[in-house]
């Protein structure tokens, strides 16, 4: 870290030479700056690509100071200088940091202020500023009572603390990343924000600790702690009026997730949801209400939970595109009459063992069509016109599982997406699918399966993205070779390592992230990959074999995470990957990989302090 005293304001590129500015990873600046100061930081991040810190707390910003902050790029922490006073919608651009502390002179944060921090992690607030605070890296007012901002890059849970009354609009704008936000049972019923609008993966819980009488979450209204799901609110701006289905298969995706925790759907609920095509139930669910789903007309199939006890008289009434009724009760759920209407025309699954129980209870025996299973696989696909919908399956019927269910619209599906048991045949449909039909994106990622095989999707030429299931250990030899399409591979966590040639000559891939527990990558494992310009390698032992990288033309950045450097052979790399490629290494590994063979004959190396 360097700290420089500024006597004079502007006079901050004349402290050092330029060969010293290069060379800094760190720098703490104390004195009066001015914007000539402020330009000059932001063209030194452009200079100096391996500075990772850059400290203004202790600086004076001149009065009425109005200039953006740009530092485009190579900035991992940033400290506001003491001084400014606000903070201007889209006047913070730091599209690399990941921690930025506020100063204790901070008053206003206009909304949009914080758009450019892409990357951001962890906000930190001076304990002395008057009007905001930060709790665990999240921004609230000083008084805690409203939520104000939630970092992009933020993963796994979150759990907004006690006492907060309200959420601030597009508080979670931009947060895909997040599995659970946990609300406290201080939130205000009425101010939530943009809270379920925010998450644009559609697969973030919100969940919640609540004492009042009535709860309402976007559009769905709660009762008892949020036990009970009274009300779910149609968006009649969806319809027209005398005809509630008018262009409705134009519309977007709408998939809705009961929380955990709901323990009941009260009667009615869902009645008239025409828009609601697929809906996941919690497993703390024991109780549906009569007519609770009655007229969902575009809702096509439904699993219902293992610990459910009751369902109402006529739950599923008028619902005529539901075709299948899967129900993991090991004790049929008690019903006083029909489950639905026309209910010989359905397929009820229900565990196996369970038959019997079944075709002997009330409601239930109704069903003409009963069978036992022992999974169940969910298919969202989407058309290429954009229309959407949901089959579900039990991958133990036929030979022909997913081919079967799709009949005669498989060549116009561009997406799918794919939850439950899967098979060989699954993964053979799925690669033909992509070679005389449109599907260009495939997500796996809630799959089980026992394993891919070689060359499983081969010069699957529409092939342009595939999230991989965190079950898979092994990425099998040749497994994507001659996708010339693919430009996006979401690789399970679990995944140790990447056979010979497996993205072999998957010419539009140009990013890739082998940040999880990679670590082995087979010979020719991204030969010929023209395209890619950076690669992650993650925190752990990594062993890249001969021609790994080979002709990867376009190859610009690797970033290492590990402190001990990846084992390589002498052509791993193309020969000209060590004067043209930026090696990026850890500031604690720096000397180890400056005396490891391979690696210390890359000669544009930066050494950064990785603290995520």
């Amino acid at each position: 870290m360097q700290n420089i005293f500024i006597n004079t304001p502007g006079t901050l590129k004349e402290q050092l030479d330029e060969t010293e500015w290069r060379r800094l990873k760190g720098l703490k600046l104390k004195g009066k700056i001015n914007d000539r100061d402020i330009e000059w930081i932001d063209n030194l991040t452009a200079i100096n690509k391996g500075i990772y810190i850059i400290d203004l707390f202790e600086c004076i910003l001149p009065e009425n100071h109005k200039h953006y902050i740009f530092f485009e790029r190579g900035l991992g922490n940033l400290n506001i200088p003491e001084g400014l006073e606000t903070l201007e919608r889209n006047s913070l651009k730091c599209l690399s940091i990941n921690t930025l502390s506020l100063p204790k002179s901070l008053r206003k944060i206009e909304k949009g202020a914080l758009n450019g921090c892409h990357e951001l992690k962890i906000i930190n607030v001076n304990e002395q500023n008057p009007s905001y605070k930060s709790v665990n890296g999240l921004l609230y007012t000083k008084e805690g009572k409203e939520f104000l901002f939630c970092p992009p890059k933020r993963e796994g849970e979150i759990q907004i603390k006690e006492g907060t009354q309200k959420i601030a609009s597009r508080a979670f704008a931009g947060c895909e990343r997040l599995n659970t936000v946990v609300l406290p049972r201080s939130i205000d019923k009425e101010r939530t924000g943009t809270l379920i609008h925010d998450f644009t993966n559609k697969k973030t819980e919100i969940r919640w600790n609540i004492d009042h009488d009535k709860y309402n979450v976007g559009d769905t209204n709660y009762t008892e702690g949020g036990k009970v799901l009274e009300k779910h609110l149609s968006e009649a701006e969806d319809y027209k009026e005398g005809d509630p289905h008018y262009d409705l298969l134009k519309k977007g995706e709408y998939d809705f997730c009961v929380p955990s925790g709901v323990e009941e759907i009260a009667s009615s609920a869902f009645t008239n949801s025409f828009q609601l095509r697929s809906i996941k139930l919690p497993n703390s669910l024991q109780r549906i209400g009569e007519k609770a789903f009655e007229n969902c007309t575009h809702l096509t199939a439904i699993e219902m939970p293992n610990k459910l006890k009751e369902v109402g008289n006529d739950c599923f009434n008028a619902c005529r595109n539901l075709g299948k009724i899967c129900c993991w009760a090991q004790t049929p759920p008690k019903c006083k009459g029909p489950v639905i209407d026309n209910s010989q025309d359905k397929m009820l699954y229900v565990p196996k063992g369970t038959i019997d129980k079944y075709k002997k209870a009330k409601g239930w025996k109704l069903f003409k069509n009963i069978r036992e299973v022992d999974s169940f696989t969910s298919v969202v696909y989407r058309l290429g016109n954009g229309e959407k919908n949901t089959i579900t399956y039990s991958p133990t019927i036929v030979k022909t599982e997913l081919k079967a269910y799709l009949c005669d619209i498989w060549q116009n599906v561009s997406k799918i997406s794919i939850s439950g048991k899967i098979n060989d045949n699954d993964i053979d449909f799925l690669r033909e699918m992509c070679i005389k039909g449109q599907l260009s994106e495939i997500d796996l990622g809630e799959t089980q399966t026992t394993g891919l095989k070689y060359k499983s999707f081969a010069d699957a030429e529409r092939l342009s993205s595939i999230i991989l299931p965190d079950s898979i250990t092994i990425i099998p030899n040749s497994l994507f070779i001659g996708c010339k399409r693919l430009k996006k591979v979401v690789i399970g966590t679990n995944t140790a390592t990447i056979e010979d040639f497996a993205f072999a000559d998957c010419c539009s891939l140009k990013h890739i992230d082998l940040s999880g527990s990679i670590s082995h990558i087979g010979r020719g494992a991204y030969w010929n990959c023209q395209l890619l310009d950076t690669i992650n390698l993650g925190d752990n032992e990594l062993t890249i074999s001969e021609d790994a990288f080979r002709n990867c033309v376009s190859l610009r950045r690797i970033n290492c995470h590990y402190h001990i450097p990846p084992h390589c052979k002498e052509d791993s790399f193309s020969s000209y990957c060590y004067q043209n490629v930026e090696l990026t290494v850890p500031l604690n590994g720096y000397a180890t990989y400056q005396q490891d063979k391979i690696w210390s004959s890359f000669t544009k190396v930066t050494a950064e302090n990785i603290l995520f």
